[in-house]
């Protein structure tokens, strides 16, 4: 993982709509396969948004406001996941 060299924190990078759509719907299935656990729903959710929220930034909003838009993306993606997997699409 890319560090800045100053602060030996761990850097963010911007993305757009799409590669960032992208990045939630892989860390939704990485979650998938790491926690296989029946009803460890919100675990995967929380290793979600940890995970992409750590690595992205979203230009214009504060981290609160980050981590609630992924935390929205993640809800979606792991909604359109469920319901391919249900059958229902």
């Amino acid at each position: 993982m890319p560090r800045d060299r100053k602060t030996n924190r761990v850097r963010k990078f911007d993305l757009d709509g799409a590669s960032l759509a992208r990045l939630v719907d892989t860390m939704v299935l990485a979650a998938e396969m790491m926690f296989p656990i029946p009803k460890s729903g919100s675990e995967k959710r929380a290793w979600v948004i940890e995970q992409i929220n750590d690595r992205v930034n979203i230009p214009v909003v504060g981290e609160k406001v980050e981590a609630q838009v992924i935390g929205f993306l993640v809800d979606f993606a792991i909604q359109m996941y469920n319901d391919i997997r249900g059958g229902n699409k």
